[in-house]
């Protein structure tokens, strides 16, 4: 608010010189063909003068009934009367203006002739102090409304992006439980080099994550780094039982994502599929651009346990990425999850396409 104000302290100035001289330039222009220029100009030129000072006290008039809140119809009574109240002096100082000039002849000298005259003569001057109040006050509407705006868009960006640090965050401490539950599990089996080998490697994923910027998106190459890490943990822990394929489109590589948007994914396939498969089981990630968005999709084996009873749940980690998805790029993202066959699981999301600005 306080920049808002700053900027329209300093475009009032070159405003109000350039309009008010705008003005003096028409008026003059206009009485080009009109006989007796001489007495028309210098009542144009007082008037454009007593005008440009008159909207300087309106101004300060106006900022101080601005602080009380008053209501449309009180203000538009209060400006009424405020405007035929300078409209009198400034008719009387065009007056007074013409007859120093010596150009005035039709009307007495004595100061109380003059003075009925601008009495009389103060609807024109009231009309154009009206006209100046009414562009004043939409200014300032306009400015407002403008402001208004700009706080609520940016309330809405940082609740926006509260929701996405709060979802994010989410992943972390569910990912380390079972992590540190694969940990627990090579080190009872005496594998303490595995177990050694998984912590090495649960530092450089942290490393990564806890390097994401403040928006919270990432390069989508920056992501697979990030599902590279956890894949390693993983193929430490399953050994021959993990199969990895990955298929990634370069045209997508600079593509922005939520960050760990796909961890989830791949840990589902993992833990819910192929860690309960008594064979090896296969996990591919493919990338690709088709139609200006980005499509991932993430298959895995599952056992045939694992559809059996309810089916196959969703889990903590694809509630989260919907959400996300959803907070993120609202109806222009979808996640769809299906079983291709008994034995297969698919997950297939798609959202726009927006690339790293290359600076």
């Amino acid at each position: 608010m306080t920049d808002s104000s700053h900027r329209w302290r300093v475009t009032f100035w070159p405003v109000q010189s350039l309009a008010w001289s705008a003005f003096g330039v028409i008026s003059i222009l206009g009485t080009l063909v009109l006989p007796d220029r001489a007495r028309i100009d210098a009542y144009y030129s007082a008037l454009t003068i007593s005008g440009f000072l008159a909207t300087l006290l309106l101004r300060v008039i106006y900022r101080g009934l601005l602080r009380y809140n008053l209501s449309w119809t009180r203000m538009s009574y209060t400006v009424v009367a405020v405007c035929y109240a300078l409209a009198i002096p400034q008719s009387w100082f065009t007056l007074v203006f013409e007859e120093f000039l010596r150009f005035r002849t039709v009307h007495p000298r004595t100061a109380g002739g003059t003075f009925a005259t601008a009495l009389s003569n103060a609807v024109f001057e009231w009309i154009l102090l009206l006209t100046w109040s009414v562009l004043y006050f939409g200014i300032k509407q306009w400015q407002g409304q403008h402001l208004r705006e700009q706080q609520f868009l940016r309330l809405e960006a940082m609740a926006q992006s509260a929701h996405l640090r709060a979802l994010r965050y989410q992943i972390t401490p569910h990912f380390l439980f079972n992590t540190l539950n694969s940990i627990s599990t090579l080190v009872g089996e005496g594998d303490s080099g595995g177990a050694r080998e998984m912590i090495a490697l649960l530092g450089d994923f942290l490393r990564d994550t806890l390097a994401v910027s403040d928006t919270g998106d990432v390069t989508f190459a920056q992501e697979m780094l990030h599902v590279g890490h956890y894949l390693a943990i993983e193929q430490v822990r399953l050994g021959d039982r993990l199969k990895l394929i990955v298929s990634i489109d370069p045209a997508i590589q600079n593509a922005l994502v939520p960050s760990l948007i796909l961890q989830p994914l791949v840990e589902n396939s993992i833990l819910h599929g192929i860690a309960k498969c008594s064979s090896q089981g296969i996990l591919s990630v493919e990338g690709a651009y088709e139609e200006d968005s980005v499509k991932i999709r993430i298959a895995n084996t599952i056992s045939s346990l694992s559809m059996s009873g309810e089916g196959y749940s969703l889990g903590m980690g694809l509630e989260n990425t919907k959400n996300r998805l959803a907070a993120r790029y609202g109806n222009a993202a979808w996640l769809d999850i299906r079983a291709e066959d008994p034995l297969r699981w698919t997950v297939v999301m798609t959202f726009p396409l927006e690339t790293e600005a290359i600076l």
